[in-house]
């Protein structure tokens, strides 16, 4: 019997997400870029043609630390964060 993959989330552009929503990556930027895949991030919004967020969980950073990534490069390929309860 052949095991079934769990299906994967929709990726969506980040204008579909609001103020307050948790996301993350689930695909690679325009650049070939991996960064944010399963990170834990807090969406502030659109400014100045960026994306405006916080990471969350995160040791390195400060969770009200703002950060911005280039809109043209990074616009698509979001998705909701889902919390882990258990890996199997």
């Amino acid at each position: 019997m052949k095991k079934q993959r769990a299906p994967r989330s929709r990726s969506y552009n980040i204008s579909h997400f609001k103020k307050g929503d948790i996301i993350t990556r689930l695909e690679v930027s325009t650049m070939g870029d991996t960064s944010y895949r399963g990170d834990k991030l807090l969406y502030h919004g659109l400014a100045n043609n960026c994306i405006v967020y916080s990471h969350l969980n995160n040791i390195i950073f400060e969770e009200d630390e703002l950060h911005t990534l280039e809109l043209e490069s990074w616009e698509n390929g979001w998705g909701l964060y889902k919390e882990l309860k258990s890996v199997k």
